[in-house]
């Protein structure tokens, strides 16, 4: 059990960490784009802030996100491990 709590935990932080890098970078690129477009010519938010936010708050959102589903999936019942159970 522990290690399926792991697992998706892990999992959750990785892809939390995935989002946040390459969505936020790509919403960041275009609104850039978007600015320079309309005339301004300035760096609203410098991208290497940007990916220490990303590691910060990425996984930590994934995480929690991944622990909440753990929480409300079959693999943290203790009767899906136990083999005189029924399995449902």
């Amino acid at each position: 059990m522990l290690g399926n709590e792991i697992g998706i935990i892990t999992f959750g932080a990785l892809a939390g960490l995935a989002v946040f890098l390459i969505g936020g970078s790509l919403l960041l690129y275009a609104f850039e784009i978007l600015l320079q477009s309309a005339g301004f010519d300035f760096v609203l938010f410098p991208f290497i802030w940007w990916v220490i936010v990303s590691f910060i708050f990425g996984p930590v959102i994934g995480g929690f996100i991944g622990y909440l589903y753990f929480k409300r999936s079959r693999y943290s019942k203790t009767t899906y491990y136990n083999p005189l159970t029924e399995n449902l």
